[in-house]
Parts: C-alpha cells; structure tokens; sequence
C-alpha cells in the first residue's frame, strides 16, 4: 500500500499500529490484505494506492487507487476521486465515485457528487445529492 501525503513518520507508526489493532479486533481480515484505517480526529490528504480495505471514521481529502472496498463510517468524510467494487457510505462522500459491483448508502449516509455504479441499495434515511449513473452488466 501507498499513502503519499504530509503525514509525520511517527503519525504515520501510530496509523500502522492501528490497522494492525483494527484487523485484529474486526476479525474480517485475511492474511496479506492491505488494510488501512483512518480513526476518528485523524486527517488524511493525498494518494492512496493499493488498498484492499480502507475504512474511514475520520476526514481523508484523497484519490483512491487501484483498492477493492472503502467504507465510510458515520463518522467519517471522504472527499476526492475514488474507483472501488464495492462501498458503503455511513458518514458522508463528496466528489467523483465509480463503483463496479455495490454501492450501498446507509440510513445515516450521504452522498454527494458523480457517480457511477453496478448496483445500489439506499436505507430509508440516505441521501443522494448529485448525478446517478448505472453501469451495464460487466
């Protein structure tokens, strides 16, 4: 996994030690992912590169490469470019979205921008503020 940004060494420690105890404690992790975990109060800016599995309960303004899930905690803001199989929005998007199998917006989510998707699920309650587009079957 890549992270550019201006994030400190030591921040940075602190960040792998927390995906390190946030596999653990989720137990949804296989050997070898590449998981990253954005905390609460933690802000993160830049690039993010091969990542299966980037879970955000803080604030990351980023482009999103080349990963395979983004979730987005109720606490958590994610505002950039990203292209990924599958998300869940709990907290709030903004920006550019395309998502090649399923997008799925909880009642406490919000989505803001362009999107581009296989699938959709919306939960009484989310909110969707920008153009939709479905993708034809792969």
């Amino acid at each position: 996994m890549v992270v550019k940004n201006s994030i400190t060494e030591g921040l940075l420690s602190d960040v792998r030690n927390s995906v390190g105890s946030q596999t653990k404690k989720r137990g949804k992790s296989t050997i070898g992912e590449k998981q990253l975990h954005v905390g609460t109060e933690i802000t993160l800016n830049g690039t993010i590169a091969e990542c299966d599995s980037l879970i955000v309960e803080g604030f990351v303004d980023a482009t999103l490469e080349n990963a395979t899930n983004l979730e987005i905690a109720a606490t958590g803001t994610f505002k950039g470019k990203v292209s990924v199989d599958h998300v869940v929005v709990a907290g709030l998007f903004e920006g550019e979205l395309t998502v090649g199998k399923q997008l799925t917006i909880k009642s406490t989510g919000t989505l803001k921008g362009n999107v581009t998707y296989l699938q959709l699920e919306v939960e009484k309650g989310g909110i969707i503020e920008g153009s939709m587009q479905k993708m034809s079957q792969p």
